[in-house]
């Protein structure tokens, strides 16, 4: 290397300073005359000018990027602009026109982008010359691979659109070609489409010998765990497909982070042998990789690397971009990779193979390890025998001759393939002169980036967009490094949570190629499995049991009340509890207080209605042994003291005969003063018998007493005698703790949360012996509520995602990523980590069999449409369609307007239609019969688009925005639009708490967007009291002065004529009194009572301008995007929720100015109006102090409630949990979510049913609720 380098150094300094002035010449006079020259000496010239070029990178790149200045050129830009020229002169080519376009904002760069730049031009250097060299033999080479062009379209791939920054191509096929590609590999017969704009191209066959065929890197690695977040890769291994002798294989130090047990057994890789000195860190081995992978690029010049491995897309190339983000760098951009198992599927599955895991294949193939293979589960070794697989899959019948399309097929690029270019560098630079701050601030609001409070504190706006606490509360490492030892059995970090469990409780469950059934036969453990199977042994107890022990009134009651079993009774509650405290001398009158002893006399009245006399009973109080015996101080010892018990309920024959003289008794009540029969009386006693040993209380001692809700004709005193009698068999008859039973007990799960075992928490909740003890039995029991609550979601999840397709039909599996890819180049911006991430998992997801269950959710104006269009055109690349569904016309129409204006920066963009209820009939036809026949890519809509006249030819993915404005028959109607289930991708603009979003959408693996896109301003918030409310209008006049729009939201389209509503202003009263009081301002109107064309034109107007200010409902909350709307005013602010006014403040801060928020608070009416104004005003000050709708969100949970979670109710206290609360217990829900994704994963793997005690649990509570759609049987889970 020290070498090269000093070969470039000398060779920059010769070439670049001395020959640039006659490059530069030769260039410009050779663009003169034209390109008559002889080729051959047009390919000594271009290797020439490509030696120069490479030579000059690379003493640029040795010298830190800084565009020296030359002895022949101003500076390193001039040098590498008049080069590119040179070479383009010689062999023109799209590339090269865009290597020179690029290379002129070099200067312009930092020098990050810089050094990226050049180091795609040396990476494509290597293409240039064996175009060049080919010129004569009339070919062409690729740039880095990209998937081939079909030979209609090579004419007018000349003019294709793409950048040397990318490493990508740009789109190769039509979406139905690429569709008739996947048809021809699969036994199902689609329908044609007859489109001429669509029709199927004819390929160019492309021998595997041919420089277009791409190099195959076939790769495998081991990791410490599934998880990419918190696990590490500890071996990598890659090997040439057609050359076996060209491999690479190391082992890896993963630091601090040692191997478990399970991993230890399935590959024999230990933590002595990655602790080796020779071992090198996850850097050091990437260099060696991508020193390899250059070294296979080189062997073959021209011809494209393609790095193979199976399961890439869900596993392996994620995990290696995740191990290189987390060393700073980005994958470089070149790479592109490919999947063998959805291959597989596609090429197996109709030849009635069922299992496509490494192990399966190598048997299917009859592949048999020699040499040193000694075992599967190595990366050297499940390269080596991947290599023979696919060599395999590619001489199968229906891959045979499409070779290339196979591969292109399942083919797909990470990271951002736009990076660095031209267009993203200058948009970004516009972007940063025109972002200002107004030094002055809003009048009246102070300056200096701060506001004033309406409480005249300050908001910190910096902060506004921080990122909020992470959402996975991820375990932290370990301080201290790893000791190297030969002992293997070294303690690690969670290293008895069972391997094959999900990590990530949210983003799915197992990837599918791992031998999970190996690791589950390694880790099992077998000292419950009796228990965990014993379905008899968990059969809930018949209350038939109770008979003998509690009055049949008890009995009778319980069953009117439908309660069956004893662990039905215990599940009933207490409402609330009160403390007693032991009776002593030193309390004060009036105290609560609890003592035991002994009936010395009884006096009953009779019974009357309102008496005035109550029953008495004389009780000789219980003292310590030691305040009775004599002792020094008091020789004689104390004399028991008696009370006197007044007993204002009726003393039955029953109760006296418990009670007989001399017996001992509990009592409790308020303590009062005494007379000459007693020393203190007991008022509003309860007294009932307790056993001659029970013991007595200490002095300083408390009891505390549950009190039972009243449910029919079980009362209070009843509830009591049915639980007291129910305990003693409970928790005789229970053979363990259900959870760990279910969850192993090896499960260091309950340890680690400290929880008390399931008998210990049941008995607590009924009979405390302190407050402590009641906390910790309803942490204990709100988990277990949690665990069955996730249990049901994710079995239904599992029920949601089951194919209803036969054995040999493979699902909607979409890899490729070229159109994606294509769409990424143009954009003029970069994603935000959030937007990367959350892309990154829908195509994870989407790359699977079975179909995709994805909520992405993110904050106003984060980005989410984006995320989602790329989601729609990775099926389209499929050959699939997209649907995209909206509640509403006007959120419809919004979409259908950016998606157009996005896909349009396509060389070749699908056709996006527009379908909703106002649709023309004659429109209507033509979309109906377009979208059959598949013209129609992506078509947007309201409700119409589940009309049965509605045909898709092959749906691919299902977007609903704003889902929760849908039903569960409305999402159901378009899943099944599709031949077979197809994908399913949720959003909502709302941000929801974390608990929310596990519980009522729990089915469901979540994305989030977190971030807003860089260069958005915060937006300044103000309460206004009703004297201010003139500074918002004043405020919204100049903006409009100033050339920007502005928004006046009303809550009512009318007034109303109720006195509740008297003071709430209408939207059409409001527009008429502004049009009046501000005639130089245009004002519009927008409301859900207009017409659509009404309101489509009214919309028109305010995007275009013509409208300066838009008086309207809430029917802007989401979906309406104008840039240049930069203040909103919110009428009767208070009588929105948080989440609602969040919402509309993201209709402005969409562009570079300083947008403005105006909440106008209107003063309380009728009874307690003050403290309800001060409510009010406090909840509207979370808006002022945060732009973070994350954080706004939370506090919208804790200020009103969850809600009913899976009702209508939007408000209030009510939820379905009885023990767990969604403000406080997010810890124990993750806990939850995590286990039962372990009982689930672990039961599909064993082939066998869900855990006993969690079965049975499932099966006799109630019914849930989810999401409107009532789940029983196996798959319900109670509320109590």
């Amino acid at each position: 290397m020290a070498r090269v380098a000093r070969d470039a150094r000398s060779i920059g300094r010769a070439d670049w300073r001395s020959r640039g002035t006659r490059a530069a010449s030769r260039a410009t006079s050779e663009r003169d005359r034209g390109r008559d020259a002889d080729d051959g000496v047009g390919v000594v010239t271009s290797a020439r000018v490509v030696h120069r070029l490479r030579a000059g990178v690379e003493y640029e790149i040795s010298n830190g990027c800084e565009n020296a200045k030359g002895r022949a050129f101003d500076d390193f830009q001039s040098f590498l602009t008049a080069s590119l020229r040179e070479l383009e002169t010689s062999h023109a080519s799209p590339m090269l026109a865009h290597m020179v376009r690029d290379s002129m904002m070099y200067g312009k760069l930092d020098t990050d982008r810089r050094r990226m730049l050049l180091n795609n031009v040396s990476a494509a250097l290597p293409g240039v010359v064996q175009s060049a060299a080919s010129t004569i033999e009339n070919a062409s080479a690729p740039r880095g691979w990209a998937p081939p062009r079909a030979a209609a379209e090579n004419a007018a791939s000349t003019s294709s659109s793409s950048s040397v920054l990318a490493g990508v191509g740009g789109r190769t096929k039509s979406a139905t070609d690429m569709k008739s590609t996947t048809e021809a590999m699969t036994t199902t017969q689609r329908t044609e489409t007859a489109s001429a704009e669509n029709a199927k191209p004819t390929h160019v066959e492309v021998s595997r010998n041919s420089s277009e065929f791409p190099s195959i890197i076939v790769f495998d690695l081991e990791t410490t765990g599934l998880s990419k977040e918190k696990s590490r890769i500890i071996e990598l291994a890659a090997q040439s497909l057609t050359d076996p002798s060209a491999a690479f294989s190391t082992l890896v130090n993963p630091g601090r982070f040692n191997i478990p047990p399970a991993i230890k057994a399935l590959t024999g890789i230990t933590n002595s042998m990655v602790s080796a000195p020779d071992v090198p860190s996850f850097a050091m081995a990437a260099e060696q990789f991508e020193m390899f992978i250059e070294q296979v690029r080189q062997s073959r010049p021209g011809a494209p690397v393609l790095l193979v491995a199976h399961n890439a897309r869900q596993f392996d190339a994620a995990f290696i971009q995740y191990e290189y983000r987390r060393l700073g760098r980005e994958l470089p951009s070149s790479w592109r990779f490919c999947d063998t198992l959805p291959l597989a599927r596609q090429l197996l599955r109709p030849d009635g193979l069922g299992k496509f895991s490494m192990d399966v294949l190598r048997g299917h193939y009859g592949i048999e390890l020699e040499g040193g293979d000694v075992q599967m589960h190595r990366a050297g070794t499940d390269a080596r025998v991947l290599a023979d697989i696919l060599n395999k899959m590619l001489e199968h019948p229906r891959a045979k001759g499409n070779e290339l399309r196979c591969l292109e097929q399942f083919s797909f690029s990470l990271g951002d393939p736009g990076a660095g270019s031209l267009k993203r560098a200058t948009a970004e630079a516009k972007s940063d002169s025109e972002r200002s701050w107004s030094p002055g601030g809003a009048p009246g609001w102070g300056g200096g980036g701060t506001v004033s409070l309406s409480d005249g504190e300050e908001a910190d706006l910096g902060g506004g967009w921080a990122v909020v606490d992470e959402f996975e509360n991820e375990e932290k490492l370990e301080s201290s490094e790893r000791e190297s030892s030969p002992n293997d059995n070294v303690s690690l970090r969670g290293v008895q949570k069972p391997f094959w469990a999900a990590e990530d409780p949210i983003n799915g469950i197992l990837p599918e190629t791992v031998d999970f059934q190996k690791l589950v036969e390694i880790t099992a453990k077998t000292d419950v499995s009796e228990l965990r199977l014993d379905v008899e042994r968990w059969k809930e107890t018949p209350i038939d049991v109770l008979k003998d022990k509690v009055p049949k009134s008890t009995m009778k009651a319980l069953k009117a009340e439908d309660v069956s079993t004893i662990e039905a009774v215990l599940r009933n509650c207490p409402r609330k509890y009160q403390e007693f405290s032991a009776w002593n001398k030193s309390l004060a009158m009036g105290t609560q207080v609890t003592l035991t002893g002994t009936v010395r006399s009884m006096q009953v009245r009779d019974y009357m209605r309102g008496r005035s006399i109550p029953n008495t009973i004389l009780v000789e109080v219980d003292l310590p042994e030691s305040e009775i015996t004599a002792s020094d101080d008091n020789p004689w010892g104390d004399n028991k003291p008696r009370c006197k018990v007044k007993v204002w309920d009726h003393i039955s024959k029953d109760m006296r005969a418990g009670m007989p003289i001399g017996a001992r008794v509990s009592v409790r009540g308020t303590l009062g003063t005494g007379d000459r029969n007693c020393q203190f009386s007991i008022d509003g006693g309860r007294v009932a018998p307790i056993a001659e040993d029970a013991p007595i209380l200490e002095s300083d001692g408390a009891e505390i007493v549950a009190t039972y809700a009243k449910r029919g004709q079980m009362s209070n005193v009843e509830w009591h005698r049915a639980i007291s009698a129910s305990m003693d068999i409970f928790v005789e008859k229970l053979p363990a703790d259900p959870v760990e039973v279910s969850m192993g007990r090896d499960n260091p799960l309950l340890s680690e949360l400290g929880l008390l075992s399931h008998s210990e928490a049941v008995k607590n909740i009924h009979r405390p012996k302190n407050v402590e003890i009641v906390a910790q039995a309803r942490e204990r029991l709100a988990f277990e509520e949690l665990l069955l609550l996730q249990v049901a979601l994710l079995q239904e999840r599992s029920r949601l995602q089951a194919l209803p397709v036969s054995e040999t039909t493979e699902g909607v599996c979409i890899v490729g990523t070229a159109l994606v890819d294509e769409l990424r180049t143009e954009l003029p911006f970069a994603l935000t980590r959030s937007q990367e991430s959350s892309l990154e998992e829908i195509l994870s997801d989407m790359a699977g069999p079975a179909p995709m269950l994805r909520l992405l959710q993110g904050d106003v104006g984060c980005g989410k449409t984006v995320v989602a269009a790329m989601s729609l055109l990775a099926a389209v690349g499929a050959g699939h369609q997209g649907a995209f569904m909206a509640p509403t016309e006007v959120l419809a129409t919004q979409h259908h307007r950016v998606l157009t204006e996005l896909l349009s920066q396509m060389r070749d963009p699908p056709k996006v239609a527009l379908l909703t209820g106002s649709t023309k009939t004659a429109e209507r036809a033509q979309i109906l019969e377009d979208l059959s026949s598949g013209k129609i890519g992506i078509i947007v809509g309201t409700h119409a688009l589940i009309h049965e006249k509605v045909v898709f030819n092959s749906l691919g993915i299902a977007v609903v925005d704003e889902q929760h404005r849908f039903g569960v028959e409305q999402r159901a109607a378009l899943l099944s639009k599709g031949k077979v289930p197809p994908h399913m991708l949720t959003m909502s603009a709302t941000p929801i708490p974390r608990t929310l979003a596990m519980t009522k959408f729990g089915e469901m693996a979540l994305s989030v967007i977190d971030e807003k896109p860089a260069g958005r301003l915060p937006i300044i918030t103000k309460v206004c009291a009703v004297d201010e409310h003139d500074i918002a209008y004043e405020a919204m006049r100049d903006e409009v002065r100033q050339g920007a729009q502005a928004y006046i939201i009303v809550r009512l389209v009318q007034e109303s004529g109720s006195s509740r509503m008297s003071e709430v202003k209408g939207a059409e009263e409001e527009y008429a009194r502004l049009v009046s009081k501000y005639p130089n301002v245009r004002f519009g109107l927008l409301h859900g009572q207009l017409g659509a064309e009404e309101k489509a034109a009214a919309l028109e107007k305010f995007s275009a301008g013509e409208t300066q200010a838009l008086v309207a409902t809430s029917v802007v909350e989401v979906g309406v995007d104008v840039p240049n709307a930069s203040i909103i005013i919110i009428e009767d602010a208070d009588g929105f929720g948080l989440a609602a006014l969040h919402q509309l403040r993201g209709r402005v801060g969409r562009g570079s100015r300083q947008s403005k928020c105006f909440l106008l608070h209107t003063p309380g009416v009728g009874e307690n109006a003050e403290s309800k104004e001060d409510r009010a005003r406090d909840r509207l000050r979370v808006l002022e102090q945060s732009n973070n709708g994350f954080r706004i969100a939370e506090s919208d949970l804790q200020l009103r409630g969850a809600g009913e979670l899976f009702g209508t109710k939007q408000s209030g206290q009510q939820v379905n949990l009885f023990h767990a609360s969604m403000s406080t217990d997010l810890y124990l829900l993750e806990a939850a979510r995590k286990a039962a994704a372990e009982m689930i994963s672990r039961a599909s793997l064993s082939s066998e049913p869900l855990p006993a005690p969690i079965a049975v649990a499932l099966e006799t509570r109630p019914a849930l609720v989810l999401d409107n759609a009532v789940v029983s049987g196996g798959q319900a889970v109670a509320s109590n």
